[in-house]
Formats: C-alpha cells, sequence, structure tokens
C-alpha cells in the first residue's frame, strides 16, 4: 500500500511539474507574442516619423517680412511670407515664427517642401533623429524579449517555478 501511494504521489509530481512548466512556457509565448506586436506597431509608428514627406528642397526668397522686437524674450516675432517655385509653379509659405535672427525682404532661404503636394513646406530640414532612436530602442527591445523567452525554453525548471507561482498567485 505505501508502495503504491509513492509512486501514485511520484506521478502526481510528474504530472504537476508537467503541467507548471507548460503553464510557464504558454505564458512566456504569450509575452513574447504580445511585446511583438505593441514593438511592430512602434516600428510602424518609428518608420514613418523617419519617412518625413518633406525632403525635397527648394530656394525661396522672401517676399514680406514683419517684425516686431520683444524685449522679454530677447527674440524677434516675425510674420514671413515666402514665394518658391516648383516646376515652373509659383507657392507662397506663410510662416510666424519667434527668432533672433530675423529674415529679411529679398533675402533667398531654404524651403523643404512634399514632392507629392508642394504646397506642404517647412524651413527647417527634416530631422529623423527621434524616429531613428524609437526604431534602435525597438529592436533592442525585441532582442531582449526574444532572448528571455528562448532562455525560459532552454531552462525548463524556470517555466515549472513560473508556472508554479502563477498559479499560487493568482488564487
Amino acid at each position: 500500500m505505501v508502495e503504491y501511494n509513492e509512486l501514485w504521489n511520484q506521478q502526481l509530481r510528474q504530472k504537476t511539474m508537467r503541467g507548471a512548466t507548460a503553464m510557464g512556457l504558454t505564458f512566456a509565448s504569450i509575452g513574447l507574442i504580445i511585446v511583438s506586436v505593441v514593438i511592430a506597431f512602434g516600428m510602424y509608428a518609428s518608420i514613418r516619423m523617419i519617412q518625413n514627406p518633406m525632403q525635397q528642397k527648394a530656394v525661396g526668397r522672401v517676399t514680406r517680412a514683419h517684425c516686431s522686437y520683444q524685449q522679454s524674450t530677447n527674440a524677434s516675432d516675425c510674420i514671413y511670407e515666402i514665394e518658391y517655385y516648383v516646376s515652373n509653379q509659383r507657392y507662397v509659405y506663410q510662416n510666424q515664427s519667434v527668432t533672433n535672427q530675423p529674415f529679411e525682404r529679398g533675402n533667398t532661404v531654404n524651403i523643404y517642401y512634399n514632392p507629392d503636394s508642394p504646397s506642404q513646406c517647412q524651413l527647417q530640414p527634416p530631422h529623423n533623429t527621434m524616429g531613428i532612436v524609437f526604431v534602435t530602442i525597438l529592436c533592442v527591445v525585441e532582442i531582449l524579449t526574444i532572448l528571455f523567452t528562448s532562455f525560459i525554453f532552454a531552462n525548463k525548471g524556470l517555466a515549472y517555478v513560473s508556472g508554479i507561482s502563477k498559479v499560487f498567485l493568482s488564487s
């Protein structure tokens, strides 16, 4: 009778270990999938940041500049009207900005415009730094998540502990 109970306890422990290990591996897999989906959305947004449509450069001429000096900020509050040409078509860009170096009427400036819609433009060249930083961080997080999940799959004992903790800590 004692031998039967010991055999039964041993089989029960093995089934419990297998079940807890499977549960730990399942949670690790689900975690990997969730993190991967979130990172995929983050990558999409970051790549959209990198692909700024205003990449084409044109030279514009300041046709109107009205600036008033603000003593409190030690800068000028300016309203500009800049005309530029794309494929022999005239576009006018109006901008209001606060600057330390205002443009004067007749100055030439670089305009960065969207080739699909030349009326969309900006004075500063496009900056892709934040998008590149986000892509780098997301790649590192994805690699660490994959390594962690691989480590859990390689070390079934950790999956067992994770599964047991889910059973006892969730109730």
